[in-house]
């Protein structure tokens, strides 16, 4: 009998260990998160989608990492652009690590019970800065519950519309129409560099018409119109030590062959939390374009340490029985930072996020 029960019990768990999951908003990360993407530009010929269906395993654990990509989660107030954004309760500034693509960008994001979803982007242009790039109308990244077999159709559209750097038009606009198809047609394990996951996969198919116009004299005129369509395959998870989509290969449709793979790099961890308790403190202003003050209740000794979004510290400043320090930050360059003041004794009594715009 016992020989039995253990058979049963060994079978049932096999069963729940490869069982179909169901994703909602509290398996996505939330602000504070910062995620490790990487890219392998060249993936190896064993990487391959594979069929739809139940049950499925997917071994990339062959991934290669040629550059990794950081991306932070914040509340958008954090950020420089989030007023243009009302609608997003999230923010995410994506650090590019590729050659590529120097420019980093922030995406503005509304998570709740329903929906993940973006709605906009802001990016660097050379010679023009930053740009800002609505969604109109959002677009859904997931609608919760995520489960087997759910599928979605949405049309919306990404505007940029910025002064022309050139004579003789006045402006640009640059319109991308987008079709975009989701369909979550396998679930089973997924074996990335990390480890092991069980997942749900979901194919997408992404048709994208840009269009270019230019304004001469008050009047738009079309200049140009393309049209790209992207095939993809992500695997998502609820496993908390995910939190993010675990692997995105992008393939061409006539022959699956897989022509670039993003994968999660390490799990999630948050930056260090804001902590108003232990020392009165005025940071201001922030967001700063150049100098920044920390004004004290009481005279401290210790240091003040920066870090960028890496974890990288950038900048000490010495406490020397001050009431207050100033920072010139006019040379950093546009972003979010973390700030810890150190106590004389070596312990933090206060940290928290600055953002140069």
């Amino acid at each position: 009998m016992k020989k039995i029960l253990l058979s049963i019990f060994t079978v049932l768990l096999s069963i729940t260990l490869s069982a179909q999951i169901s994703i909602t908003s509290d398996d996505i990360v939330g602000a504070g998160a910062i995620v490790l993407e990487a890219t392998d530009t060249l993936p190896s010929s064993s990487i391959t989608p594979g069929p739809a269906g139940p049950d499925q395993t997917w071994d990339f654990s062959a991934l290669s990492v040629d550059y990794v990509d950081t991306m932070w989660f914040a509340n958008p107030d954090w950020t420089p652009y989030y007023e243009h954004f009302p609608a997003a309760n999230l923010a995410a500034l994506r650090i590019f690590d590729s050659a590529l693509d120097s420019a980093d960008m922030y995406f503005y994001l509304e998570k709740n019970e329903d929906e993940f979803a973006m709605v906009g982007i802001v990016f660097e242009i050379e010679q023009l800065g930053y740009v800002i790039m609505p969604c109109i109308p959002k677009e859904t990244i997931a609608e919760f519950p995520v489960d087997y077999l759910n599928s979605s159709t949405e049309d919306f559209v990404l505007l940029i519309e910025i002064e022309s750097p050139t004579p003789p038009a006045d402006s640009i606009r640059i319109k991308m129409s987008i079709t975009k198809s989701l369909e979550v047609d396998a679930w089973g394990d997924i074996t990335i560099p990390l480890g092991t996951f069980n997942s749900l996969r979901i194919s997408e198919t992404r048709i994208e018409i840009d269009s270019i116009w230019i304004q001469l004299s008050g009047s738009w005129m079309f200049v140009e119109e393309t049209i790209d369509t992207m095939y993809s395959y992500s695997w998502w998870t609820d496993d908390d030590a995910a939190g993010f989509i675990l692997a995105t290969l992008s393939y061409e449709p006539d022959t699956k062959t897989v022509t670039e793979a993003t994968f999660l790099k390490a799990s999630p961890y948050y930056s260090i939390e804001e902590n108003q308790n232990k020392v009165f403190v005025n940071v201001y202003p922030n967001p700063v374009s150049s100098n920044i003050k920390f004004s004290f209740k009481d005279k401290t000794e210790g240091f003040i340490e920066i870090f960028d979004f890496t974890g990288r510290n950038i900048e000490e400043i010495q406490l020397n029985n001050v009431h207050e320090v100033i920072i010139n930050m006019s040379e950093y360059p546009a972003g979010i930072y973390l700030y810890s003041i150190i106590g004389e004794n070596g312990n933090i009594i206060h940290s928290g996020k600055i953002c140069k715009d």
